[in-house]
């Protein structure tokens, strides 16, 4: 299940205009990276909820599903119902209520191996019924606030320095989707109401499923500006890396560059954008659709057909 009802407040003012996962990362929208992603680890059945600006996710999997063929279940709440409020609806009203659910963010970035993450969780379940949900971790400051102990999460509001970070990816029990109240509210709340009723919450570290050989991973959160343009910044230095590129812009097809554009560090440029002459871009991402005005210098930002966002 893809979490993408959220309101998108830290990217206020852009997601007025375009809901959070629809932002494109390299050209490819938030959502749609997601979905391919799944379906290339042998996922069958997709479940993305949404809430805010529902419509344009609507249209969006409408057009996806046409150029791939691949379902996906798109669940619209009439109210925002929070993590676990929608999480228990979708998991009533669609999911077979047999199985564990992987659950992720839907601003997330990543190259984890998301089906060895749920093959942990099931065979953990086999072995231990008590197991309610497996969090994906790692530590990256600021969010380092989940206690772990022996392998099992036992608190979310550690500030103690060997505390890890949640990703925003999990997979839920049966047990524990059933438990959750209807209605909004927080998957974590619910997680510690049903850990102190005796179910565990497993822990496992990002290395554990890291799809690399030398066991590194991608995690970024872009759900702020700068978070959002780090997601670009990563992936294009990899990319760089896995191709022996030496180009630090990443520029679409259909887009057009006019003369004397010059690009620092690196940038990305979607498709169907124009940049004006003289144009300077360092570290920053143009969304298709838009015009750069000529002569202009930006550095850590993002430009958009909305306005432009600085980091």
């Amino acid at each position: 299940m893809i979490l993408a009802a959220g309101l998108g407040t830290r990217l206020l003012p852009l997601t007025q205009y375009l809901p959070k996962p629809l932002f494109p990362i390299l050209n490819q929208p938030l959502l749609e990276r997601l979905c391919l992603n799944l379906t290339r680890q042998g996922f069958e059945y997709i479940f993305i909820n949404t809430f805010h600006l529902s419509q344009a996710i609507i249209d969006w999997y409408s057009g996806f599903h046409a150029r791939t063929n691949i379902h996906a279940v798109v669940e619209v709440e009439h109210e925002l119902l929070g993590t676990g409020g929608g999480i228990g609806n979708m998991f009533r009203r669609h999911c077979d209520r047999s199985e564990p659910l992987l659950v992720i963010n839907a601003d997330v970035v990543t190259d984890v191996d998301l089906a060895a993450l749920y093959r942990l969780h099931v065979d953990g379940l086999r072995e231990e019924p008590s197991l309610i949900a497996s969090l994906l971790l790692h530590r990256r400051d600021p969010w380092n606030k989940v206690e772990v102990r022996q392998g099992s999460v036992k608190s979310f509001g550690d500030s103690a320095p060997d505390a890890f970070a949640f990703t925003g990816i999990s997979v839920l029990s049966p047990s524990f989707l059933d438990s959750i109240p209807q209605g909004p509210g927080s998957v974590i709340t619910a997680l510690e109401s049903a850990g102190k009723k005796g179910g565990r919450i497993g822990a496992v570290m990002c290395q554990t499923v890291s799809s690399n050989d030398d066991g590194s991973w991608i995690w970024e959160d872009t759900g702020t500006p700068e978070g959002y343009l780090r997601a670009h910044q990563v992936l294009l230095e990899q990319s760089f890396r896995e191709t022996n590129l030496h180009n630090d812009c990443l520029v679409a097809s259909k887009a057009a560059l006019e003369s004397g554009v010059v690009c620092r560090h690196w940038s990305c440029i979607g498709s169907r954008a124009v940049v004006g002459r003289n144009v300077v871009l360092d570290r920053s991402v143009v969304w298709p659709d838009t015009r750069v005005a000529e002569e202009g210098v930006y550095k850590n930002a993002i430009i958009t057909p909305y306005g432009v966002m600085n980091a």
